[in-house]
């Protein structure tokens, strides 16, 4: 059995050649916890290293995950495929937002599949 460290390497694609590690203090219930996280060089996924045994404190009833999506009506879908193209091709270049900057570092098309994972409810995604 191969031995993996996991505070140097990612758990996504086993990449652990020049990846950063940080930390990031909980705000959200504002119980200042401290964790750290690995991004990779490699495949840009950010993974918590050692994620708290019990994480119930972090994810009450009221959670955003657990709220509905909301999905767009048909002039926002049209909005938002306009706006797209833009992005896309790089037309408004002032105000993109972080998100985008991943996904052109990742070279995403509006086709490809993405796992958006532990990020709530994917409403972003969506």
């Amino acid at each position: 059995m191969i031995q993996i460290n996991k505070r140097n390497t990612c758990v996504a694609c086993g990449n652990s050649k020049n990846n950063s590690v940080f930390t990031a203090v909980e705000r959200m219930f504002e119980m200042g916890h401290e964790f750290d996280y690995l991004e990779c060089s490699k495949c840009s996924s950010l993974q918590i290293i050692s994620p708290p045994a019990d994480l119930s404190k972090y994810y009450v009833p009221e959670y955003y995950t657990f709220q509905r999506l909301n999905n767009s009506g048909f002039l926002r879908n049209v909005f938002k495929k306009v706006r797209w193209q833009f992005y896309k091709w790089r037309i408004y270049r002032a105000s993109y937002p972080a998100y985008l900057r991943w996904l052109y570092k990742l070279e995403a098309s509006e086709d490809d599949a993405i796992a958006d994972i532990g990020c709530g409810n994917g409403q972003l995604v969506y």
